[in-house]
């Protein structure tokens, strides 16, 4: 008898422990992943709400350095800032202000020409990329949000 309950006890741990296992595995592999696809450089990083990205160019016009300061927020990039000592860029992009955060400018991505002469930068996860100049395929270089599943998120962390 004393053998029986315990055989039982160990195959009802196995068997729950086996339940739980294929429900998380489930779950994992349904979940969704947020990255950012640069198409210029052709690669993919992984992001996470509440990260900071940075674009810095200097503006083709006027010659001004500008930075426009992201928030990832809710798998969206949410303008914050739009920082510049020009104030006819503020002007030509209709600002009154750098701080645009109370405009709730939200882009899911943006575009750069490619004949750009602006030295494009993203600055996102302590890596700055060049977002170069190099004629895409549609004449412009993409940036953009996109969701994943885990398998496809494990191997842009693993092998970027």
């Amino acid at each position: 008898m004393i053998s029986f309950r315990r055989d039982h006890r160990v195959v009802t741990l196995m068997l729950f422990s086996t339940v739980i296992t294929i429900a998380l595995l489930v779950f994992a592999l349904q979940a969704r992943f947020s990255v950012v696809d640069i198409s210029s450089a052709k690669i993919s990083i992984p992001i996470n709400e509440g990260d900071d990205v940075v674009h810095s160019y200097t503006h083709s016009m006027y010659k001004a350095s500008v930075n426009e300061q992201f928030i990832i927020d809710d798998s969206r990039f949410h303008l914050m800032n739009v920082n510049t000592d020009s104030i006819a860029v503020l002007e030509y992009f209709g600002l009154n202000n750098k701080d645009v955060s109370h405009l709730n400018l939200f882009f899911d991505s943006f575009t750069i020409p490619s004949s750009s002469v602006g030295a494009h930068r993203l600055k996102i996860k302590g890596a700055e990329i060049d977002l170069g100049t190099g004629e895409e395929r549609d004449g412009k270089v993409s940036i953009r949000i996109r969701k994943t599943g885990l398998i496809e998120y494990l191997k842009i962390l693993i092998w970027g």
